[in-house]
């Protein structure tokens, strides 16, 4: 027989027994940290509860938080509720903004606040709107103008003017400033450190687009969707995109050909999908360009490094070719080129790969013009060469004030550009339509 074991049955449970004073002082001890806890949480809901941000954020997370669990599950989120968060988010950006920018104003000196004041820019008077997809702009009120149907802002129609340089705000603020051009302009400018940028001039028409009256009558018309890049930066009126491709059409259609160049600084794609549905009607295109940036969908940066936020730029982008192909009008989607795309490594991937693919569009209806502007930067470097002088580290773009627009030169090239595949574009649906 083997040997029996010491402890017949399961051995006993050993505990440590603890005297019952402290045993009530620890369980006092964990109820006390419980109720700070508590009583915290309940004032960080208060103190939430109390400002127009802290609710807002706390709306925001509870949003966020619904729309992850739907993606978990596969539900697609609730489009209202999207456009809420961003309404929220928006709110808070402006309001902050609107804060801080006072606190600013009140520390310039009086030469600046003399600028700022004949800008438009002092506080309750500039304009404060989202714009670049997700930032707050400070707009000059003199220039520019709320507009709560979709568009954000716009710019006042009939108005000159141009943009300064090195307007240094205290903060380590500094920067470009679009401002009415008027005879006292110098003056104003005078002690403040902030330069006039040479042959930056732009006038707005009765439409308060930049450019020439619209003719709706002309027999070739073109609506033009974008931000900055169309409006065209630090470039003269005639200089613009546009204005650029409307000569080129003009030369090879042999017709008189309108553009309304609707870009505005800052504006991204929902923007456009606002611009186009108050234009249309007004307008009535043959065709609908379709520009966009890289700073569409998030910062740039982030964005050509590959954070895109491709979900709202998609559905935007989708709602903007189907308002055109429901009304039979071709819509060319063009993205911009980044300046160091042209001569350094271009890093399609990110932008415009992922761009080009949401977009969905046929290649003849998408044009991304880098062969022609690497052909002309090539060609001018040459040009440089042979004459034994030195060119600017990009003379497509605007460099020499440091800015990443297209300069005049860039333009042209761009014009050209879209202009060879939009004139075919047009030929091929003119053919078409007198064929029997």
């Amino acid at each position: 027989m083997g040997r029996r074991s010491r402890w017949p049955g399961p051995k006993p449970i050993i505990r440590q027994h603890v005297f019952p004073f402290l045993e009530r002082w620890e369980r006092n001890e964990r109820r006390f940290r419980r109720a700070i806890v508590g009583f915290t949480l309940v004032m960080i809901a208060l103190i939430i509860a109390a400002t127009a941000t802290g609710r807002n954020l706390a709306r925001r997370a509870w949003s966020g938080s619904r729309r992850a669990t739907l993606a978990v599950i596969g539900l697609p989120p609730d489009r209202a509720e999207i456009e809420a968060d961003w309404r929220l988010r928006r709110e808070d950006g402006v309001a902050q903004t609107a804060a801080a920018y006072r606190r600013i104003y009140a520390q310039t000196n009086p030469e600046m606040k003399r600028l700022l004041d004949y800008a438009g820019l002092e506080p309750g008077r500039a304009v404060l709107r989202w714009g670049n997809f997700d930032k707050i702009l400070l707009l000059p009120g003199t220039v520019f103008q709320p507009d709560d149907a979709g568009r954000s802002y716009r710019m006042r129609p009939n108005v000159r003017s141009v943009w300064l340089n090195r307007v240094a705000l205290p903060g380590g603020l500094d920067g470009f400033f679009l401002v009415p051009d008027r005879p006292e302009l110098r003056d104003v400018v005078a002690g403040t450190g902030a330069a006039i940028v040479a042959g930056s001039s732009q006038t707005t028409n009765s439409w308060g687009c930049r450019g020439p009256e619209p003719d709706v009558h002309a027999p070739i018309r073109g609506l033009i969707l974008g931000d900055s890049n169309m409006q065209g930066l630090f470039v003269a009126d005639d200089e613009t995109p546009p204005e650029r491709l409307r000569h080129e059409l003009e030369t090879r259609l042999k017709t008189r050909v309108s553009l309304l160049n609707t870009g505005h600084l800052g504006y991204s794609p929902e923007q456009f999908y606002a611009t186009l549905a108050e234009y249309n009607d007004r307008f009535r295109p043959h065709f609908v360009l379709l520009t966009l940036c890289v700073n569409d969908f998030g910062d740039v940066g982030a964005a050509t490094n590959g954070t895109l936020d491709l979900s709202e730029g998609k559905y935007w982008i989708d709602r903007i070719t189907d308002y055109c192909r429901t009304r039979d009008i071709p819509c060319i989607v063009s993205p911009m080129p980044v300046d160091y795309q042209v001569t350094a490594p271009r890093r399609e991937r990110n932008y415009p790969g992922q761009i080009a693919n949401l977009s969905q569009v046929s290649s003849l209806l998408y044009c991304f013009p880098i062969e022609d502007l690497a052909d002309e930067f090539l060609r001018l470097r040459i040009e440089a060469d042979r004459g034994g002088y030195s060119l600017p580290s990009n003379p497509l773009y605007n460099s020499h004030i440091d800015d990443h627009h297209f300069s005049p030169r860039g333009t042209e090239i761009w014009g050209r550009a879209l202009g060879r595949r939009l004139a075919l574009l047009l030929e091929l649906r003119h053919a078409r339509e007198r064929s029997p």
